[in-house]
């Protein structure tokens, strides 16, 4: 391969690129066709400053369009800050799928990943040092998004922000997180909040998860996870928040009756959950 951006200047449907070096990249890479990208655990560095391009979808390192089915594998992007994102997907809902799996996204002026208006899944992804943070959700489009967290580690350096999610168009936004370290925020900010839901159902958190202005609570399940923060207005039925060493600990019923057990044998009585604190003084058997 001579130039990447030859390459992906008309790309063809059902197409496989390999990259088999670190490579220097100086023009956006556009995408609107089946692609499948393995990376073979190489990095792609933008070196031409393009963050400012006042033209919309012109700014970012890889940008995807259109009904396109793309796959990216065991790559990193460096953005160098010459980007506004790293990977910025503008799709037509369900039309519109794109699958990150052990890809690295750093150093945008944005965010490290943006999807408005597709469906999206992440496994195995890193963020790091991008302006805005990890993350952003939207239906910037006027179509539904989706997004699906596997496993991630976000904003290990420079990020306030792990994942945003807004709805600046009147349209369903679904998120699921299922494992993953995430250092920032995550973050349902929107005044169009009917539609949008986020389920967390394990990860850890060190950073609040919440909803902006919205003390309602509806839009977001907690099934599992570890928290710095008290999450219970999230937390799903029959389930129970234990505050352990300072963070917050989702635990089912078995869990929760093998961790009582655990303080009576150990010979403590105080425990956190989610109905507060309680002083717990069992009867000598």
């Amino acid at each position: 391969m001579k130039d990447l951006t030859e390459a992906v200047s008309a790309p063809e449907n059902d197409q496989t690129w390999e990259i088999k070096d670190n490579f220097e990249v100086t023009a956006l890479v556009g995408i609107n066709k089946n692609i499948v990208i393995n990376g073979n655990g190489h990095t792609l560095t933008f070196t031409t400053n393009i963050a400012n391009e006042e033209e919309k979808g012109k700014n970012s390192f890889i940008q995807i369009t259109g009904d396109a089915d793309v796959k990216i594998n065991d790559l990193t992007l460096d953005g160098k800050k010459n980007v506004y994102h790293c990977i910025n997907v503008h799709g037509n809902g369900e039309d519109t799928k794109v699958n990150l799996d052990g890809v690295t996204m750093k150093n945008g002026e944005g965010y490290g990943l943006v999807n408005n208006s597709a469906y999206v899944t992440v496994k195995d992804i890193k963020t790091s040092g991008n302006g805005w943070g990890g993350i952003n959700v939207d239906t910037a489009g006027k179509a539904p998004s989706k997004l699906i967290v596997e496993s991630a580690t976000i904003n290990e350096t420079g990020e306030d922000k792990s994942i945003k999610i807004e709805n600046r168009e009147i349209q369903n936004i679904e998120a699921t997180i299922k494992d993953g370290e995430f250092a920032g925020e995550v973050l349902i900010d929107t005044t169009n909040i009917d539609g949008v839901s986020l389920e967390i159902t394990g990860g850890e958190f060190n950073d609040k998860v919440y909803i902006k202005d919205d003390e309602s609570a509806k839009n977001i399940k907690i099934t599992g996870g570890t928290f710095a923060t008290n999450v219970e207005n999230y937390l799903a039925e029959d389930l129970h928040l234990v505050e352990i060493d300072g963070e917050y600990v989702v635990m089912d019923e078995e869990a929760y009756e093998g961790y009582l057990d655990d303080q009576r044998d150990s010979g403590r009585h105080s425990y956190s959950l989610k109905e507060g604190k309680t002083e717990r003084d069992d009867e000598e058997e």
